[in-house]
């Protein structure tokens, strides 16, 4: 294991190094890690349990202390997150177990393929949204006594690929819903963003998609902005971006037939290798009035991939 995991650090850093060189003999081109958002910390997360690993969903608390999170197959863990002096200093399981509703039936039906949870969004009132895809594309939400309830699903659900639907879900200061894919559906000028209105979903506008990043995570973060976490795979390694949007800018009522998807700003870029497999964003507000970003990996249950708590200060 340890050999594995220093070989794998040695190959990052190698095309770290080499992605550094060519940003230095590109005539200064600007490293994009500085961009708008810089690095505090990152913590190793272990723990000996077969079920741990594939986390695609993360919610925390208010004051970032406490955190939910989903696997990609069917499993929720709820805890502490330990800080000193704001850093990551430990991570601490207080709840775990397999997805269930009250009766105690596993909501995630066979085949196992269709375990797959991969967005996350809690409500004020403890409501999980959980959003499933690689089977059938669809939103639940589990109230704070265990039961399920399942969410209609829009026409574009079904059209989505078996492994690139609803990747992201995310909850607005009003307790609106909203869910981004992690493909595209042809025809389509950008990743559609669905917003649910308690009975059922509607595109409200349309994220643009640059270069080859896709979305795999998103929340809300204290000014009412949209994050979204993208990820793209370069064979050797993953990329990792974060981009913010203003929802308030232009009209959210312009349905499916937006002509301009909404570009956003880039906060964050990572180099190849520089992170693993980042899936899951979680945006708050630390003791110090900023705000901060904090990611989790996915491991994809491989030896050569870690689970890691990753954490950003957005800058003013």
């Amino acid at each position: 294991m340890k050999i594995l995991h220093a070989l794998r650090f040695v190959i990052c850093g190698a095309f770290v190094l080499g992605a550094t060189l060519l940003c230095a003999c590109d005539g200064g081109a600007a490293d994009s890690r500085a961009a708008r958002a810089l690095f505090v910390s990152e913590l190793q997360w272990k723990e000996d349990q077969p079920w741990f690993g594939g986390w695609s969903g993360l919610e925390l608390s208010a004051d970032g202390g406490h955190f939910h999170a989903i696997s990609d197959r069917g499993y929720q863990v709820s805890g502490r997150i330990e800080r000193k002096d704001g850093q990551l200093v430990g991570v601490a399981i207080e709840h775990s177990a397999q997805l269930r509703g009250r009766r105690k039936n596993n909501i995630c039906p066979e085949p196992k393929g269709t375990r797959d949870a991969e967005g996350l969004a809690l409500g004020d009132d403890q409501t999980l949204f959980v959003s499933f895809e690689s089977g059938a594309h669809h939103v639940i939400a589990i109230d704070s006594s265990g039961e399920i309830r399942g969410l209609p699903c829009h026409r574009d659900f079904p059209h989505y690929d078996y492994n690139g639907s609803l990747e992201a879900l995310a909850l607005d200061a009003q307790g609106n819903l909203y869910a981004l894919p992690e493909s595209l559906l042809q025809g389509r000028p950008g990743f559609p963003l669905y917003r649910f209105d308690g009975e059922q979903w509607h595109i409200v506008a349309h994220i643009a998609q640059q270069g080859d990043y896709v979305p795999v995570g998103a929340d809300f973060g204290p000014q009412g902005y949209l994050y979204v976490l993208e990820r793209q795979f370069i064979g050797i390694g993953f990329l990792s971006r974060v981009r913010r949007f203003d929802l308030t800018v232009g009209d959210l009522t312009m349905g499916a037939n937006a002509a301009t998807p909404l570009e956003g700003e880039t906060l964050l870029q990572t180099l190849p290798g520089e992170r693993d497999n980042l899936e899951a964003i979680a945006v708050w507000q630390d003791p110090e009035g900023r705000t901060r970003l904090t990611m989790l990996s996915d491991d994809n249950f491989r030896l050569v991939q870690v689970t890691e708590f990753v954490e950003y200060v957005v800058q003013p």
